[in-house]
């Protein structure tokens, strides 16, 4: 959970020279972060605030 931040500052650090290689990587990156901590927190949000009846996944 934590080692995607991690991995992204230091691509960030470590890429800064080779800017096309390092904007892809920060982009999976930051896709992965937002996949795994930011859509279930939002998910899980949402099934509470739904009177238990949930809510079908948003892609």
């Amino acid at each position: 959970m934590f080692g995607e931040f991690v991995k992204l500052v230091a691509a960030l650090n470590f890429y800064s020279k080779y800017n096309l290689r390092a904007s892809l990587f920060i982009l999976d990156s930051t896709l992965v972060f937002f996949e795994n901590i930011i859509t279930p927190l939002t998910q899980a949000y949402a099934y509470k605030h739904s009177n238990g009846k949930g809510m079908p996944y948003i892609y």
